[in-house]
């Protein structure tokens, strides 16, 4: 199974998340879903900076 969607980080502050161009806070209960039957299984996350080669 592939899935893809678009995460939204402007809200730092303990229950979700922020991104900005100096950081990332993934809380990860805000940033990942899972689906019950499958949370044995491992995920594998990609991170697209083609647009941000500076960025960390």
């Amino acid at each position: 199974m592939n899935l893809e969607y678009t995460l939204f980080g402007n809200r730092a502050d303990g229950t979700y998340l922020q991104i900005d161009q100096t950081h990332a806070h993934l809380n990860i209960p805000a940033t990942f879903m899972y689906s019950e039957e499958l949370k044995q299984r491992p995920v594998k996350v990609k991170f697209d900076l083609k647009s941000h080669p500076d960025w960390k």
